[in-house]
């Protein structure tokens, strides 16, 4: 534990104290011990999930934004700020905090599941049906090889495993695609959204400025996308 965070000890007593339904207790603990830990990210994380549990939302996403201001590659804070947020069907929110919390733990499962149901919820494969349809988008598929070949992949969308991206998309490499161009929609999708979100970050990272992430390719076959197998 480092000098921002209180004890060990003190984390584990709150930690139990809000397992017995003693959220309120808790919170005022918190607030006397940021009198001295006032730059303790998992102090506010715990203080939000206390929040969630005395139904103020709006409380818990401040606390969330705290840690992750205090964290930015707080995995945690930002999973249950994406659930706090879908809590109040904030859904564009949510997807942003779960992709957020997968970029700082690709194997994040939790965080990769409930992406994929606010996706579904939201209605992005719809969408991006539409915006196949009208040929207006550039599609990437971005599993591997086998796992495409199980399953096929997007009619006329473009093979990039997540791990060859940052060079299929960098005009420097000779592995470059010229159909990836910065004012291109990217539109990504893969087994249930996890790998495409990570796609994404590095697209973004190198200054793609349009990129959806539609999640996993058994929605878009369910909802009728064209496919080839």
């Amino acid at each position: 534990m480092n000098d921002n965070e209180p004890p060990v000890e003190k984390i584990d007593s709150l930690i139990t104290l809000y397992s017995n339904g003693k959220a309120q207790k808790v919170v005022d603990e918190i607030n006397i011990l940021q009198k001295k830990f006032d730059n303790s990210p998992l102090l506010f994380n715990i203080k939000g999930a206390c929040f969630i549990a005395l139904g103020q939302m709006y409380n818990a996403i401040e606390s969330y934004e705290y840690a992750i201001a205090l964290k930015p590659d707080y995995a945690d804070s930002h999973y249950n700020l994406g659930n706090s947020f879908r809590a109040i069907d904030k859904l564009e929110e949510s997807i942003q905090s779960y992709e957020n919390a997968i970029s700082a733990l690709p194997d994040f499962f939790e965080a990769v599941f409930n992406l994929s149901v606010s996706l579904m919820d939201i209605g992005r494969v719809n969408e991006a049906i539409e915006k196949h349809k009208s040929k207006s988008s550039v599609f990437i598929d971005v599993r591997d090889s086998s796992d495409i070949k199980k399953t096929g992949t997007i009619l006329d969308g473009l093979e990039i495993p997540r791990g060859l991206i940052e060079f299929v998309a960098d005009e420097a490499t000779p592995l470059y695609n010229p159909a990836l161009k910065k004012d291109a929609e990217i539109i990504l999708i893969c087994g249930v959204g996890g790998q495409a979100a990570l796609a994404g970050k590095t697209l973004i990272e190198m200054g793609y400025e349009n990129v959806l992430n539609v999640g996993g390719i058994p929605e878009w076959e369910k909802n009728g996308g064209p496919m080839k197998k």
